[in-house]
């Protein structure tokens, strides 16, 4: 499945490809965040153990991104591990991963989690936010309820906009990354897959056009294959 691009660390200075959404102009942008002048892009980005930095993953509750989670904790990083539900809670947690009760079409929940990672401030750096969150709703498109393509949209599209937006600015600040989680259905619609293609495709535009918007702060981001749980 291809993912925005992979998790990265370096030093201060070094640029590092993000995804984000920034508004205004590139000298307010750099102002909001703390940004020193872009850097040019020289260079690929390796993952560099950290205990000292932070990343979350969204829909952490088992496959792709519970494997990330475990990854990464392994890597050295402190996850914080978007979770549904306590079953889900107790098998993810780990040493190095913190499960928190996250559902991304949760206002209050998405809330709560920018407060916990506020806490943060000072201790860990948010080095990245993977948004794996989503659901797959299948049914024809002449049939399928507007209420069953509301939810599939809310889960899989705006609940990623809402948890990059209030976890933005650490990101940023940090050199971090944004990474979409996405899948072959973003690319191919198959029948009775609207919905859930749908949904995907809306986050490839979503994607393209955030990367766009960084360009301007010294960074990139590009579509990368990865492989899924199972191999």
């Amino acid at each position: 499945m291809p993912s925005s691009d992979s998790v990265g660390a370096a030093a201060p200075g070094t640029p590092v490809a993000v995804d984000a959404v920034i508004h205004g102009t590139a000298a307010d942008r750099g102002a909001r965040y703390s940004l020193g002048p872009p850097a040019p892009w020289t260079q690929e980005v390796c993952i560099v153990n950290s205990s000292n930095e932070l990343v979350l993953v969204t829909g952490a509750s088992g496959d792709i991104g519970l494997a990330t989670a475990r990854r990464l904790a392994a890597d050295g990083f402190h996850v914080l591990a978007g979770v549904r539900g306590q079953a889900a809670a107790d098998r993810a947690q780990a040493p190095g991963i913190e499960p928190v009760m996250l559902n991304v079409t949760d206002e209050t929940q998405v809330a709560a989690l920018a407060e916990r990672v506020s806490q943060e401030r000072g201790v860990r750096r948010l080095r990245a936010v993977v948004n794996n969150a989503g659901i797959a709703i299948n049914g024809p498109d002449e049939t399928a309820a507007l209420g069953e393509w509301r939810r599939q949209f809310d889960a899989g599209v705006f609940g990623q906009i809402a948890a990059t937006q209030v976890l933005l600015p650490p990101v940023v600040a940090a050199r971090g990354r944004v990474i979409n989680i996405s899948s072959a259905g973003s690319k191919v619609a198959m029948p009775s897959f609207g919905a859930c293609s749908g949904a995907k495709f809306a986050m490839e535009a979503l994607s393209d056009s955030l990367r766009r918007e960084v360009e301007d702060v010294g960074r990139r981001g590009r579509p990368r294959p990865v492989r899924g749980a199972g191999g």
